[in-house]
């Protein structure tokens, strides 16, 4: 199985979360960041996101 193929789980997961939350709030400001727009900048779902 290839690393693209491979769910993220635990800390990889929540760095990846916590990175590209950080990077879009640096780039659109509080105002402009979405659950859905974190989700998809960090190829997770909302779902995965509401968890962590």
């Amino acid at each position: 199985m290839t690393q693209l193929n491979q769910r993220r789980r635990g800390n990889r997961l929540e760095n990846a979360i916590y990175d590209t939350t950080y990077t879009l709030l640096s780039q659109y400001g509080l105002d402009q960041v979405t659950f859905s727009r974190v989700a998809t900048a960090a190829a997770t779902s909302r779902s995965v996101l509401y968890r962590y």
